[in-house]
């Protein structure tokens, strides 16, 4: 059985995303600080890197719900909690309370996007402060991809990208070394998944050249490049490609 050092973390004192990574990182503490891969295996579609985007050494600032909740119950089960979905409804329930409308987490996530808001211009109409964001602040609305705060250390390009894009995608896809069909580096296990940038490279089913660039779940061949390539469009689930929320080219 799993060392289970104290008392299970309880996420209803986390009053910012701050501290709610913190009370990830004490449940990850609780179960016995097992190896991501060995915590992967007790929740299905938990991969390593979406562990990582939670209490990593670069974690998201605003955790993704459907990798806490598998992240959540991974931990219950792997320290044997009799009632892991009871228990993970609990830390949804704390995450959407952040969440909701005039929290000061909210507040402060919203304060962060409209800071980083790219070409902003401010004009002075009457007393009024009018901001225009060129190309947005933030991701597209409903199944397409959404802008996400937070940053990961990228060992390939040897580079922390500043923020990611979260889309929609089909499971268990080949991640390629180059933005064309060749040498496989990576499997994308989880959906939805992150992505960092598009580029353009060779054509493919999804009838247009785009591609995306993110790390994959599992590796399967070249190891230096620590599971990072790219991705066709035609295995991602949005309408256009790019999708226009994705506003980084690689």
């Amino acid at each position: 059985m799993p060392a289970v050092p104290g008392p299970l973390p309880a996420p209803e004192a986390a009053s910012s995303w701050t501290e709610f990574t913190a009370k990830l990182r004490a449940l990850h503490e609780w179960c016995g600080r097992p190896k991501y891969r060995a915590l992967c295996g007790r929740s299905e579609g938990l991969s390593p890197a979406a562990v990582s985007t939670l209490i990593g050494k670069n974690p998201l600032t605003r955790p993704p719900e459907t990798a806490t909740v598998r992240f959540v119950e991974a931990c219950l089960r792997y320290g044997e909690w009799p009632a892991p979905e009871a228990e993970a409804a609990k830390w949804i329930a704390q995450l959407r309370l952040l969440d909701g409308p005039g929290s000061p987490a909210r507040r402060a996530w919203w304060r962060g996007r409209w800071g980083a808001a790219v070409g902003a211009v401010v004009l002075l109409v009457a007393g009024m402060v009018v901001w225009f964001a060129a190309g947005g602040v933030g991701g597209s609305s409903g199944a397409g991809c959404q802008h996400v705060r937070g940053s990961i250390e990228d060992l390939r390009m040897k580079r922390t990208w500043p923020s990611l894009f979260q889309c929609p995608n089909r499971p268990r896809v080949g991640v390629y070394e180059k933005a064309a069909f060749g040498t496989e580096v990576a499997v994308l296990e989880t959906d939805p998944s992150w992505f960092i940038c598009w580029t353009r490279g060779q054509a493919h089913p999804g009838g247009n050249d785009v591609w995306y660039y993110t790390q994959g779940d599992r590796a399967t061949g070249r190891p230096e490049l620590h599971r990072w390539g790219y991705v066709p469009a035609s295995e991602v689930r949005v309408g256009e490609a790019p999708d226009p929320a994705v506003t980084r080219r690689c």
